[in-house]
């Protein structure tokens, strides 16, 4: 979701609730560095459960699996490291591997809506009382 739509998406939630009379509680999440956070293996099952399959499940396995990275400091490279967590930065599909991965926050039972966008979340929590 777009981030204006998901300005518009809480606007209307919290007014609409309040037009009921429901009390309404806004929780909102900025994960600190979001794409360092997505686990590979976690990714990989996710992407399962949304209908990726054979060879495009496999395509992401290899991009995933035994990238490495090192740091360059004034012209002195760092040893390279196999990193196990996290997306590649700036690229067009990271935000919507974390939103995968993220996925499974829709299962939480409440009496509430989730919005995401980007890789930022709202919790809209309702309360009749």
């Amino acid at each position: 979701m777009a981030t204006n739509q998901a300005i518009v998406k809480v606007t209307s939630s919290v007014f609409n609730a309040l037009d009921k009379n429901k009390k309404c509680n806004t929780i909102y999440l900025d994960l600190e560095k979001a794409f360092d956070t997505v686990d590979h293996k976690i990714l990989i099952y996710y992407l399962g459960k949304v209908g990726i399959r054979f060879s495009a499940l496999l395509w992401f396995k290899l991009y995933l699996n035994n990238r490495k990275q090192q740091v360059n400091i004034n012209g002195a490279m760092s040893d390279e490291e196999i990193v196990s967590y996290g997306v590649p930065q700036d690229t067009t599909i990271s935000p919507i591997l974390f939103n995968i991965q993220m996925s499974n926050v829709f299962l939480i039972p409440l009496k509430s809506e989730i919005v995401c966008y980007a890789y930022d979340t709202v919790l809209i929590c309702y309360n009749e009382n």
